[in-house]
């Protein structure tokens, strides 16, 4: 899992645990899922909220990330 800011800053975590939290950048962040499984992206600092945007295996998004974590 890597997360990219705007302003350069870079994060990576290998195999995330299930149901742990990690922190995002907040607004204007890519995410590229190199994990095997889905990755939940929550937009609070915290992983609370109900809505949520799925980043399946290989694949990425952009935008607010406060937040992600995988599910099982």
């Amino acid at each position: 899992m890597r997360l990219y800011s705007r302003d350069g800053h870079l994060a990576t975590v290998v195999d995330p645990e299930p149901f742990v939290c990690h922190q995002g950048f907040g607004e204007d962040t890519a995410v590229v899922n190199r994990t095997q499984g889905t990755i939940l992206i929550f937009p609070d600092s915290d992983c609370r909220t109900r809505i949520f945007n799925p980043v399946e295996p290989d694949e990425g998004t952009y935008g607010n990330v406060g937040s992600f974590q995988a599910p099982s």
